[in-house]
């Protein structure tokens, strides 16, 4: 049996396939939360089978995991800690979650669905923790 037409011309790029998935897993978890989200709409919305979901990450559960670690180190990285000027800090921070809204999102979906912290958003504040008693 030959694969449909679609399936043959999509060239195997796993980082890209990967990366497809979580930005469909994002959308997807910061509207409908952990419980709310569907495999099979994240599947949909990448434009794949929902079995590469479970291959790559797999499960929901350690997806959502994921999209939450990888929006922290993107906040990380876009909006770094500024240990002397807090107020400058607060506003990029500020700046930051109204441009990107899922951001806020996904933290009040893990908020609501789970009581620890990623260790992503333990080291983030360690981090932030050790810099204020640097500057002190």
């Amino acid at each position: 049996m030959q694969k449909p037409a679609a399936l043959r011309s999509r060239p195997r790029d796993a980082q890209g396939t990967r990366e497809l998935l979580l930005a469909a897993a994002t959308e997807e978890f910061s509207e409908f939360g952990l419980a709310g989200a569907r495999i099979d709409r994240i599947a949909e919305r990448a434009g794949y089978n929902k079995r590469l979901i479970y291959v790559y990450f797999g499960d929901k559960d350690r997806l959502f995991h994921t999209v939450l670690e990888r929006r922290i180190e993107t906040l990380d990285r876009e909006v770094p800690f500024i240990p002397d000027d807090l107020a400058a800090f607060a506003a990029a921070r500020f700046d930051y979650i109204v441009a990107h809204p899922q951001t806020s999102r996904l933290a009040a979906w893990r908020t609501f669905e789970r009581a620890e912290p990623t260790e992503a958003e333990v080291h983030s504040f360690e981090i932030k923790v050790a810099a204020i008693e640097g500057a002190q």
